[in-house]
């Protein structure tokens, strides 16, 4: 269960296919560049994990998809036995932070941090 990350224009797409998504009440997320304060691959054992589920489903220690958090501390899981994720700060946005299971979790925080907007 793998997220597909891809750079569209000034766009971050981010698609969940399969069970995964119907667990999640979620196909697609659309983040505009501009909204990505940081990026990076780190272990899954590293991330503080929110403790409210708002939508989406929670199996400790197997699987975390959807929206958990309250106020203004929303974010998105989609992992399912990772050990490094990619994990995606957000400004201005719906959500908080992303937490995804992506296949190469280092190499997508690269090609991210390549299309980030330049800051004045």
């Amino acid at each position: 269960m793998t997220s597909a990350v891809s750079i569209d224009g000034k766009n971050l797409d981010v698609s969940f296919k399969g069970i995964g998504g119907l667990l999640a009440f979620k196909s697609q997320l659309v983040v505009p560049l501009s909204s990505v304060e940081s990026v990076e691959a780190v272990e899954l054992t590293t991330v503080e994990r929110p403790i409210i589920k708002r939508v989406g489903a929670r199996i400790p220690g197997l699987l975390a998809t959807g929206s958990f958090g309250t106020g203004d501390d929303i974010q998105f899981w989609y992992v399912h036995r990772a050990d490094r994720v990619l994990v995606v700060n957000l400004i201005g946005d719906n959500y908080k932070r992303l937490v995804l299971e992506v296949s190469d979790p280092d190499a997508m925080a690269k090609e991210i941090k390549a299309a980030l907007p330049a800051t004045a």
